[in-house]
């Protein structure tokens, strides 16, 4: 894409309406935020008061303990990052009709792999794949 074609997608998503966020749960997970805490022999994952997951500790096997953390983070993050896909898939609905018809034929293609694989995220995450 040429600067002038880059300049002109810019202004034209810069135009773009802003999508207000629903924060209610689309699925029936427990609603975030979620948050991981270690105990002694695990990680808890909890939201709105609630039992969400455990990860349990290896106590022996101290390699796999920057693993555990970072699952716990990720789980953790799950709503958040639900929230986000969905914001992104309908921000590129509306982006899709605003992009220069000049847009190279490989970036379109870019474009619509990157939808697909918000939209198997997204399923997944509802338990729809």
């Amino acid at each position: 894409m040429s600067k002038e074609q880059r300049v002109e997608a810019a202004k034209l998503i810069a135009e773009l309406p802003t999508i207000p966020v629903d924060t209610r749960p689309r699925v029936k997970h427990t609603p975030g935020p979620w948050k991981a805490t270690e105990e002694k022999i695990e990680w808890q994952i909890t939201g709105d008061g609630l039992h969400v997951a455990e990860i349990r500790k290896s106590l022996y096997y101290k390699p796999y303990q920057k693993q555990e953390r970072a699952n716990a983070a990720l789980i953790a993050a799950a709503p958040d990052l639900l929230q986000a896909l969905e914001y992104a898939a309908e921000l590129i609905k509306i982006a899709r009709n605003h992009f220069p018809k000049s847009m190279r034929n490989g970036d379109k293609f870019q474009l619509e792999n990157t939808c697909a694989t918000i939209g198997k995220a997204i399923a997944k995450a509802r338990g729809e794949a």
